[in-house]
């Protein structure tokens, strides 16, 4: 059977235009950005020509998902047309069934984002990147810590002769310690007032509106429910392996009612996409651009597809980003479907913490902050591969039942030291 141009949750035709499908000429260098498509076009199969701009900056490719190679549509003039939409450039054919056939010296730069080359249709993990950074031991007069915890609780960590904690709890062998236990509750309540009312460098992407996003709790009321995409059968299998492992962790740490549902099994908060490179975030930007503007669309809310076009526009056009979310505050701070895209492509020590971190961050702890103590919620750099024990009472604080979605920090703060005595009753300081 002949099958059109589809995307996975709408078809769409690729229509041929009055485009020049030429070879290119002349030496030219590779843009970093365009290195790397290549080296998906290079591992992805049913592929068409990979089109590149006269100056190498801008590129396009397209593939059929169709088993038998199949397909309706003019695939070299379709990929040069989407090439030069992305750019004031000319593009011309660059490469034919993953072979170069510019016809002059190509150079590459090295990619500025570290995609593995195994990524196209089998998702393998590198498993020869360096881990993550190891935290350097904290001293135990460090001031964000308790000065006089319970026995109890310092039993748990050895210190040396200079006073460094060099042993504790830690979330995986060798990884960094965890220090939640002998945190200050004012440390914990300063960080959770930072990341759940300093929404708005995300926010501001969808609504604008960054000021009212910092006054006010944003969650889920009620129960959330995850659903999930990808191109590839085997690549939504590996990733619902490490989405189960994250819900479940959810759970048990904060009784969230929260889980992965299938098509037609009711409504859903959150939708995740596993992406096999970035050039599989911009397949996914044209279409949903093209069915958004598209006068005749039969599509419910062309206004989702483009905002949902623009989540993958940021993602594809972020080259040191692995995996994003797209937070769920709208207009008079109502609650939308968040968007998550991960790309399922990078190393091994690197998924797994991208899965946690952004499904996290989705249910309403959205911000990165570096000046974070003792979390996974930060930009530059990561100490810890998943969610340490001071997240997970962050996140256990903003989903009980006493903050409600919407409430002003003023009202909210006070509730969330409640909560937080509660669950630390020893863990304040004299005069705090």
């Amino acid at each position: 059977m002949i099958r059109k141009y589809t995307l996975v949750l709408i078809p769409t035709v690729f229509l041929a235009g009055c485009v020049t499908t030429t070879v290119g000429t002349g030496d030219i260098e590779v843009s970093g950005r365009c290195a790397a498509h290549f080296q998906t076009y290079k591992t992805t199969t049913n592929v068409g020509v990979f089109t590149m701009s006269d100056d190498g900056r801008y590129c396009h490719y397209t593939y059929c998902r169709d088993p038998s190679g199949m397909c309706v549509g003019n695939m070299p003039a379709q990929a040069i047309a989407n090439c030069e939409k992305r750019g004031d450039r000319q593009c011309f054919i660059f490469a034919e069934d993953h072979r170069i056939i510019w016809d002059g010296k190509v150079t590459f730069r090295g990619s500025s984002y570290p995609t593995t080359q195994n990524s196209g249709r089998d998702p393998k993990l590198n498993d020869s990147l360096p881990e993550l950074e190891i935290r350097k031991p904290v001293n135990r007069n460090d001031r964000r810590l308790l000065s006089n915890p319970p026995d109890d609780k310092v039993a748990a960590f050895t210190v040396d002769e200079n006073g460094d904690i060099s042993n504790g709890p830690r979330l995986r062998a060798g990884g960094s310690i965890d220090y939640t236990t002998l945190v200050r509750n004012q440390v914990i309540l300063e960080t959770f007032q930072k990341i759940a009312f300093r929404g708005g460098e995300l926010q501001q992407d969808r609504t604008g509106d960054e000021a009212e996003g910092d006054r006010r709790i944003k969650k889920y009321n009620g129960p959330v429910r995850l659903r999930d995409y990808a191109y590839d059968a085997s690549t939504q299998l590996a990733s619902r392996k490490i989405i189960e492992k994250v819900l479940r962790e959810i759970r048990v740490r904060s009784d969230l009612d929260i889980k992965r549902i299938g098509k037609n099994e009711g409504d859903f908060q959150l939708i995740l996409f596993a992406l096999e490179g970035r050039s599989e975030a911009e397949r996914w930007e044209e279409e949903l651009i093209e069915i958004a503007e598209d006068p005749d669309t039969t599509v419910k809310s062309p206004s989702a597809m483009r905002s949902l076009s623009e989540h993958f526009k940021r993602f594809a056009d972020a080259g040191n980003l692995n995996c994003i979310v797209s937070p769920a505050v709208g207009s008079n701070e109502v609650m939308r479907t968040a968007f998550i895209t991960i790309d399922v492509t990078v190393p091994k020590q690197i998924l797994e913490t991208c899965y946690f971190e952004e499904i996290v961050q989705a249910l309403g702890l959205y911000r990165d902050d570096d000046t974070y103590f003792n979390s996974l919620f930060t930009d530059s750099y990561k100490y810890y591969r998943k969610p340490t024990g001071l997240d997970w009472l962050m996140l256990k604080i903003l989903y009980d039942d006493r903050l409600k979605h919407g409430m002003e920090k003023e009202e909210a703060m006070p509730i969330a030291r409640e909560i937080l005595t509660e669950l630390r009753p020893w863990g304040w300081e004299s005069g705090s």
